[in-house]
């Protein structure tokens, strides 16, 4: 994927995620993540379509990457945004403090 293409796929990826299809929205945020690991936008969908498609360890595991890439999230304590939208995701290590994968 090129760069020119990473806001079209994940306004995509968006959209069915929206529409509740979220195999193809796990599917399209997965690419990103592949060719653009650094977007932390794509993690923290990535792990929302996990998370509605049962997985919520693997949510978890995406939303702490995208809590390392971008902390804004975790300033604003356990109502964050990302608490917000995945509740029954136990975020075990809530307080990302390190700038590396566990």
């Amino acid at each position: 994927m090129e760069d020119k293409d990473l806001d079209a796929t994940i306004a995509r990826a968006e959209a069915f995620a929206a529409a509740g299809d979220f195999e193809a929205s796990r599917t399209l945020f997965t690419r990103v993540t592949v060719d653009f690991p650094d977007v932390a936008k794509a993690w923290k969908g990535l792990g929302v379509a996990e998370n509605k498609l049962g997985a919520p360890e693997e949510a978890e595991r995406h939303l702490l990457r995208a809590l390392e890439l971008d902390s804004s999230d975790a300033t604003r304590g356990p109502r964050s945004e990302v608490s917000t939208l995945l509740p029954d995701v136990p975020m075990r290590r809530w307080h990302v403090t390190s700038t590396h994968w566990p």
